[in-house]
């Protein structure tokens, strides 16, 4: 009921009665990780499995808190001893599934844990993790379906919201995603990521108006956020207010030494509009965050070859061929030449 206070000073009193009991040490460990207290959550896991060693759920709590602090191997020890127990499977499968997903193994992460699901369709949890290794695997209906499954049993996570948001907007959906995003942007409690999402599901929509609108908050919320102010200034191009979306993607730039996204998105803006001297130092800044780079040679002579400075634009088209002799489009304007 949300009175954490008055829960803590109950299982307090039931502890000091019987310090044995292990389901008031597992009660108390998922008060400590709610609260953020992991380390103090898992000694009291520790309690708990010292007055029972075959409880399942101090066991599942415990491997799963070593899966998300890393380590590895204590984690390991715990979903082997849960294979062990009588219904501890499913259980482990899931810690174990996790943890292939923390490290990128999406593909056995999936595999286990669809067995959970299989065995266990009511288990919420299984059903928010599929529904992420769905969505990393690029298997975005898939991912909706589970996540609609999951919000009608929890309709108010915002973690799924935002995965379900995000897969309708890579199924070209924006109103869909949109009919997701605008309550908690309504309600004046969105975060940025709520905002991003929104800016890119109007963007999708074709109202470039909106888009900004949304931009511009999330960019309040996280100013230093390049990649934000790259799609400020990108819907702000789609709105016709070139000058402010220049002024967007300039400061975008300079936020960031890698994110290079702004660059290339300023060289080509200056390109179109026949703009050269200021595409070759968007271009030159570009460089500076991807050395080497064949495609960054390739632009630098497109520019060139609109300069009418063949010469040079013969140079950095050849330099991208050494670098990727099979990058056709280098190839091809190096022929024209």
């Amino acid at each position: 009921e949300g009175h954490a206070d008055i829960a803590r000073s109950m299982i307090d009193t039931a502890l000091k009665i019987d310090g044995s009991n292990a389901a008031s040490w597992v009660l108390l460990g998922e008060m400590e990780r709610a609260d953020g207290n992991l380390e103090a959550a898992v000694e009291a896991y520790t309690s708990a499995l010292q007055h029972d060693p075959a409880n399942v759920d101090a066991l599942f709590n415990r491997a799963s808190l070593f899966v998300l602090t890393g380590k590895r191997d204590e984690a390991s020890s715990d979903i082997m001893k849960l294979k062990q127990l009588p219904g501890g499977v499913s259980a482990s499968q899931f810690v174990e599934a996790w943890q292939h997903y923390l490290a990128g193994r999406t593909d056995q992460a999936l595999d286990l844990v669809q067995q959970v699901v299989a065995a266990r369709p009511s288990y919420l949890p299984a059903k928010l993790l599929l529904a992420l290794t769905q969505y990393d695997k690029k298997a975005y209906e898939q991912a909706i379906q589970a996540l609609t499954e999951y919000l009608q049993a929890v309709p108010g996570s915002l973690d799924a919201k935002k995965l379900l948001a995000s897969a309708y907007i890579q199924t070209n959906q924006p109103e869909r995603a949109l009919g997701v995003l605008r309550p908690l942007v309504n309600s004046g409690q969105a975060d940025a990521q709520v905002l991003t999402l929104a800016g890119k599901a109007y963007l999708r929509a074709e109202d470039p108006s909106s888009a900004e609108q949304a931009f511009e908050a999330a960019t309040e919320l996280v100013p230093t956020s390049s990649a934000l102010h790259t799609d400020l200034g990108l819907s702000r191009l789609a709105a016709g207010r070139e000058a402010d979306a220049v002024g967007a993607l300039q400061a975008s730039s300079g936020l960031d030494s890698k994110d290079y996204q702004a660059d290339l998105t300023l060289a080509y803006y200056y390109m179109s509009k026949e703009q050269f001297d200021e595409a070759l130092a968007a271009i030159a800044v570009l460089e500076s965050k991807l050395p080497d780079a064949a495609g960054v040679y390739n632009l630098r002579g497109v520019a060139y070859a609109g300069k009418k400075d063949l010469a040079a634009a013969r140079s950095n088209f050849e330099r991208a061929l050494q670098l990727n002799p099979t990058l056709t489009s280098a190839a091809v304007r190096l022929a024209a030449l």
